[in-house]
């Protein structure tokens, strides 16, 4: 992914979480209120065709921005370990997967 796709993604992730950042212990129940209004509401997610964030990930992205001191970096998509492996099953699982369909099937 380039750089630019990277900061895009990186500027929505700060869009959802910005109402968030600096809140302490003490505003727990603000702090839930955003959250639930945050995962609510229906984003324009760039490069996905999804539309709604989950508390864990808004919970997760706030944790690694705050951990990072506030560095947008924090927020880019994270590479995927398993980049430039194949993601297909293994021969046995596969013909364990026909053997049963062709069971259910006829």
């Amino acid at each position: 992914m380039d750089e630019m796709k990277k900061e895009k993604i990186a500027l929505l992730r700060f869009q959802v979480i910005a109402p968030l950042i600096g809140l302490t212990k003490d505003d727990w129940g603000k702090k839930e209120k955003l959250l639930q209004e945050i995962t609510k509401k229906g984003w324009e997610i760039p490069y996905s065709v999804r539309s709604y964030i989950g508390r864990s990930t808004v919970l997760e992205w706030l944790k690694s921005y705050e951990e990072s001191g506030g560095k947008l970096e924090s927020l880019y998509p994270k590479e995927r370990s398993d980049s430039g492996l194949s993601r297909s099953m293994d021969i046995d699982t596969e013909q364990t997967l026909i053997n049963l369909r062709k069971e259910l099937c006829g």
